[in-house]
Parts: C-alpha cells; sequence; structure tokens
C-alpha cells in the first residue's frame, strides 16, 4: 500500500534502471529523519533483489554520481551493524515480510539536488539506478 493506505505499491520491475525523483521541501531528496523519510514518493530504489539470490552482502561499494560527478563513495564493511544484524534487530520490533525496504542511512556527502540534475547510483553486485530530478 501507499502512503495512505489507498493503492498498491508498484516499484521498478527487472531491468528497470530509469526513474523519476520527486524533490522534498528544500529541494533535495529526502535523506534522513523519520520526518524526511516519509515523503511519497522520496525514496525511489531499483528492483527488489531477492535475499536466497545474492544472500546478506558483507561488503561491496555504495556509490552516488550526481552529473556524472561523484558525490556518495563508501562500501557495506562501513556499516554499523550488518544487514544480518540489521534485520534481526529490527526483526525483534516489527513485523517484516518479503519485499520489505530497510534504510540505513547513506555514506557522507549528501547535498541538494535540483530539477534537471541526474543521478547514478549503486551498490555493487545489487544493483544501480538512474534518475533525473523533476
Amino acid at each position: 500500500m501507499d502512503s495512505r493506505g489507498s493503492e498498491p505499491f508498484q516499484g521498478p520491475r527487472d531491468g528497470d534502471e530509469a526513474g523519476v525523483a520527486f524533490l522534498g521541501e528544500g529541494g533535495e531528496i529526502a535523506a534522513g529523519g523519520f520526518s524526511r523519510a516519509a515523503l511519497d514518493h522520496a525514496a525511489p530504489c531499483t528492483a527488489i533483489v531477492p535475499a536466497g539470490r545474492t544472500g546478506h552482502p558483507d561488503k561491496g561499494a555504495i556509490w552516488l554520481k550526481v552529473n556524472g560527478e561523484t558525490r556518495q563513495q563508501g562500501d557495506l564493511s562501513e556499516l554499523i551493524w550488518s544487514v544480518p544484524e540489521t534485520i534481526a534487530h529490527l526483526s525483534a520490533l516489527f513485523a517484516l515480510a518479503p519485499g520489505d525496504l530497510i534504510f540505513t542511512g547513506t555514506p557522507a556527502g549528501v547535498g541538494p539536488v535540483v530539477p534537471g540534475d541526474r543521478l547514478h547510483g549503486g551498490v555493487a553486485g545489487l544493483g544501480e539506478i538512474k534518475i533525473t530530478v523533476v
């Protein structure tokens, strides 16, 4: 369901590379805090890759380029809690189901984007996404 509970979420399908990002207050894509992350259309993502196909990676590059310039770069190994630790902890607090998304934060370099900006990001071994901000 969407944030209003009225329509099923229709996310990207396998093979989709392009998307559209919607701006939050102040001209940036919501990137942290419950009030910022709860905006409709504020979290574009790639097609969901089942853990059964990838396992729970403990290392791999995380990156984002804006208009071809690297803005964020990190590695899964830099997470404070591993993917399995995060899932275990959240599972004790919430009923998680296949397809649920867990947002853990982002590498240093968060900044505003403006209409027309082209974002290209990815996580090694999991996928990439290309977005034009409108």
